[in-house]
């Protein structure tokens, strides 16, 4: 497993529906989700934040996302 450098985030894990990101700044422990109608963070409530956008910099789940954009899933495209 890669870990992306990240003074504020780390990746935790990959688990059943979610992508787990320690949050250093909230003190926390987030889940990301990507579903078939797009990513949803647990702790913003919303479809678009930091955290999100920090799990698309994770080479395991910019492959599992992009995999699902192919399949027609309507995600963020990962920055790669």
């Amino acid at each position: 497993m890669v870990k992306v450098k990240s003074n504020r985030f780390e990746f935790i894990d990959i688990v059943v529906d979610a992508i787990k990101i320690r949050d250093r700044v909230l003190g926390v422990v987030t889940d990301v989700h990507f579903k078939r109608s797009g990513a949803y963070c647990g702790t913003c409530r919303e479809d678009m934040c930091d955290h999100i956008l920090y799990a698309l910099t994770v080479p395991e789940v910019q492959k599992e996302v992009t995999k699902k954009i192919k399949a027609g899933w309507n995600l963020p495209e990962p920055d790669i």
